[in-house]
């Protein structure tokens, strides 16, 4: 990995700052293994599309434009406390599938709402 500073970005978790620079994904890859980590927490998802154990998280894309989102899918795993895995085995695929296609659907009536405003 790369070296990041820690806290690099912790102005923006004061008072006036945080309304004014929202936070949003900040997303880097590892050299080695290649899989995206994040600076700092992630900010407040903005919808959850659920078919029975898999779930997408919609949240904020983090570029200059607004209406740009990023879905991070993942399945509920259980041990001593539950998390959203990104390893799907493969007989809940139909799951995925369905859960891309809830995404899918809410991107294109948002984007329809967003022209007809214009």
């Amino acid at each position: 990995m790369f070296r990041v500073r820690n806290n690099h970005k912790r102005w923006r978790m004061k008072w006036p700052w945080r309304w004014l620079f929202p936070l949003k994904v900040d997303e880097r890859f590892c050299r080695e293994c290649g899989m995206p980590f994040h600076e700092g927490p992630l900010p407040k998802e903005l919808a959850r599309y659920r078919d029975q154990n898999v779930e997408g998280l919609l949240f904020p894309a983090g570029g200059f434009r607004s209406g740009e989102f990023v879905v991070r899918f993942g399945r509920w795993k259980g041990g001593q406390k539950f998390y959203l895995s990104e390893f799907i085995p493969e007989n809940e695929l139909e799951s995925l599938l369905e859960v891309a296609k809830q995404a899918r659907d809410a991107y294109r009536t948002r984007a329809r709402d967003r022209r007809a405003r214009r």
